[in-house]
């Protein structure tokens, strides 16, 4: 089988780590990276051995590139993605699909009926803790869910780095959105969130949250809590604080992230390091990131079906921006993706 050729839109922190996955999967080329930031693109491309470029609607439509991923800030993603669609590409879209109620409804009804593969880049679905919780509600291990409570916390690093171009809910929060609307099968109906910003508008990030905290009610009757923070103390050892509580009838689920089984210790103190979701090792990107990269480009090769589709990238930014009307509005608020 040749191989894929896969054009990388968006060569910042993330954009980075999925080019270096490309650049070292079998059976893939890395053709080119792209970023309005020449050297930028530049940079990667001569460290990765690609061609790059700062003209990204050109790095899209090479006749050469079968997969596009793009991974430019939420709010840039509908520009890119109907450019690519356009181009009859098969496109993977790093989450959250939008930040709008707009765009995700413009995406959506683009990619509705739509030839090639699409999904939606929502990594914790392929974390195996995460799996392991997905196929124990389905064999029947927790019996009827009651609720289910998370948090994803981080310090101010990921804020200082996204906050600008970003929305805490949409960039952090969704994560566990996804997960829950996943892992139960069942839709969201209503939420109340309440919201605090006080930190980041002091350091110089004005409108952007602090924190949120909501409560959701599914479909059936499940309750859902979370805890959405990016304002942790600077020196705090964990860069993803994350937790996940599911309660049923005959047991109950816990797993936590904070520590990942892998803690640096030195005369400045003491890091828990990331082992699961974008780790190296002898030079080599892998972990979740690296799982969920590969499902897309095998569902490509195979004719096989996303894990996310757009559909489920929609309802779950519809819920997350729900979350932003409630913290707004100071009371419960539908939640109904309108698709």
């Amino acid at each position: 089988m040749d191989k894929l050729s896969v054009a990388v839109i968006g060569c910042g922190y993330f954009g980075s780590m999925h080019a270096e996955i490309y650049a070292t999967e079998p059976g893939v080329r890395l053709a080119v990276v792209a970023d309005l930031e020449r050297t930028r693109a530049n940079a990667l491309a001569g460290r990765l051995g690609c061609e790059g470029t700062d003209d990204w609607e050109a790095a899209l439509s090479r006749a050469d590139v079968d997969v596009v991923d793009v991974c430019v800030p939420d709010s840039l993603h509908t520009g890119v993605v109907l450019a690519a669609l356009a181009q009859k590409k098969h496109v993977l879209i790093e989450k959250p699909l939008a930040d709008t109620l707009e765009n995700a409804k413009i995406l959506l009804d683009a990619c509705e009926g739509y030839p090639y593969k699409t999904m939606v880049g929502h990594i914790c679905r392929f974390d195996i803790r995460y799996e392991r919780a997905y196929e124990a509600i389905r064999d029947g291990t927790l019996g009827e869910i009651i609720y289910i409570s998370s948090k994803r916390n981080s310090p101010t690093l990921g804020a200082k780095r996204y906050a600008r171009q970003c929305k805490l809910i949409t960039h952090s929060g969704v994560h566990d959105i996804d997960l829950v609307r996943w892992l139960t099968g069942r839709e969201f109906e209503n939420v109340y969130a309440a919201s605090r910003a006080v930190r980041m508008c002091n350091e110089g990030f004005p409108g952007a949250l602090d924190s949120i905290q909501a409560v959701f009610k599914l479909q059936g009757g499940i309750t859902y809590s979370l805890e959405n923070t990016w304002a942790l103390p600077d020196k705090y050892p964990s860069y993803i604080d994350a937790s996940m509580q599911i309660v049923g009838t005959r047991s109950a689920i816990t797993m936590d992230f904070g520590d990942q089984g892998y803690r640096v210790c030195s005369n400045e103190g003491c890091e828990y390091q990331d082992v699961s979701y974008w780790t190296e090792s002898f030079g080599v990107r892998k972990g979740d990131l690296r799982l969920e990269l590969v499902h897309f480009l095998d569902c490509v090769r195979y004719d096989r079906t996303p894990r996310c589709s757009v559909r489920d990238g929609y309802e779950v930014a519809y819920a997350a921006i729900k979350v932003l009307e409630s913290a707004e509005r100071g009371e419960v608020v539908p939640v109904r993706g309108e698709g």
